[in-house]
């Protein structure tokens, strides 16, 4: 459970993981901010609703506020319209403990397809998901053994 004020910018949270989003009757629980604009009054099944704090030009850091008036820009969001990890335009300027650890889409592909996995892991230059990063990760140790074996065999010469 995670409390609207403690919400990281661009990440998307499952509404009902958020402790203080108030009563499930409320529409404005389950109502989409993008289904909103097209057509008033649409409402999506809680388990549905993905809300991520996003951060603009003119938001202020307001730890003293409960609830969503605590600092940014809120958007709940359905199936119909998910969160795609762009950054929000003025991330660098929300509070440090607000922003997430970097993260991008693993960049391997496979038959043209790339992989859709989200990832905080950079392997050697390159990110990539947990599944994708394992031959870079054995020839990284490999590589790392070898360089290992050869500073040991000239250590052993140079004490020859």
């Amino acid at each position: 459970m995670v409390l609207f004020k403690d919400m990281l910018i661009d990440t998307p949270y499952p509404i009902l993981d958020i402790e203080d989003r108030g009563d499930d009757k409320d529409p404005l629980t389950s109502e989409c901010t993008y289904c909103r604009r097209e057509e008033w009054g649409r409402t999506h099944s809680t388990q549905d609703i993905v809300v991520v704090r996003r951060w603009r030009e003119h938001s202020v850091w307001a730890p003293d506020l409960d609830g969503p008036g605590n600092g940014g820009w809120f958007e709940w969001r359905c199936p119909q319209h998910p969160y795609r990890w762009e950054s929000s335009p003025y991330a660098a300027n929300a509070p440090d403990h607000l922003r997430p650890a970097p993260s991008a889409r693993c960049e391997h592909v496979s038959l043209g397809d790339r992989c859709r996995t989200r990832t905080g892991e950079n392997f050697d230059g390159q990110w990539l998901c947990s599944e994708h990063s394992e031959s870079v990760v054995a020839r990284l140790r490999i590589e790392e053994r070898m360089r290992q074996l050869d500073e040991a065999i000239a250590e052993s010469d140079h004490h020859m």
